[in-house]
């Protein structure tokens, strides 16, 4: 089971790293992706959840990317 991983204060890395953190894997992920050994319907999960991601994001931009903040 995963378990969330936190600096030795306590702090989480969500609370350091915002949106634009994010937003750079994102763009990264096709760059990365085909040097996994993934299957055809694993390929097809992994891209449908992205883009239910993104679309989530894109959503609900103003709660995690604040302008002139996350730079």
């Amino acid at each position: 089971m995963f378990e969330l991983q936190s600096f030795p204060d306590g702090t989480l890395p969500s609370s350091l790293y915002g949106g634009s953190h994010l937003l750079r894997l994102l763009v990264k992920l096709p760059e990365i992706l085909p040097t996994q050994t993934l299957s055809a319907p694993s390929q097809d999960r992994l891209q449908a959840g992205l883009v239910d991601f993104i679309v989530f994001l894109e959503d609900n931009a103003s709660h995690f990317f604040h302008v002139g903040m996350d730079e």
